[in-house]
This record gives structure tokens, C-alpha cells and sequence, in this order.
């Protein structure tokens, strides 16, 4: 699952992510979510969470996501990982 909400106080947005690991559990994270531009080019996406930082690329061939999630799943199962499928769900990406 994945929710995008705007703290209108702040003037900033936000991701809510939503998983179930294989383990059972779940993972409910919140991130601030940023623009990386460049020159007035929307180069990606920056999602913050308390020690963590996850770039989004948008390159000519989709998306690329930075974590080590992104090199495992891409590589043996060929999905993206899940800041990127959150970015797609929400209609961002």
C-alpha cells in the first residue's frame, strides 16, 4: 500500500509505504518526499526516512532507485523495489 499526503503547514509531502515482509511482518514507514531538480528539470525523486535517504533517478529506460533492495530484486526477479512501486502507485512515477 502506498499514500501520498501534503502537510499543509509545512508546505512539504509525504509518503506512506506499507509492506509485508516474508517474515509476517509489517513495515509502515513515512517518508518525506522531495523533488531533485536540476535547472527547473525534474531529475527524480528523494525520499527521506529518520536515518535513511533513497534517490529515484527517472533515466530514459524508467526509474532506479538507489537502496540495496533495488540491485537484488531488479536483478533475480526483475521487480522494482518498493520506493518505486509506491512512486507508481501513487500516480508520481
Amino acid at each position: 500500500m502506498a499514500e501520498k499526503f501534503l502537510d499543509e503547514d509545512a508546505d512539504r509531502a509525504f509518503l506512506r509505504i506499507v509492506v509485508w515482509r516474508s517474515n509476517g511482518k509489517m513495515l509502515d514507514r513515512i517518508y518525506a518526499l522531495l523533488p531533485v531538480e536540476q535547472g527547473g528539470t525534474l531529475l527524480g525523486w528523494r525520499l527521506q526516512y529518520a536515518n535513511a535517504t533513497h534517490d529515484i533517478e527517472l533515466t530514459p529506460f524508467g526509474p532506479r532507485c538507489d537502496c540495496p533492495d533495488w540491485d537484488w530484486r531488479t536483478g533475480s526477479t526483475g521487480v522494482a523495489c518498493k520506493h518505486v512501486q509506491a512512486l507508481g502507485l501513487v500516480g508520481i512515477i
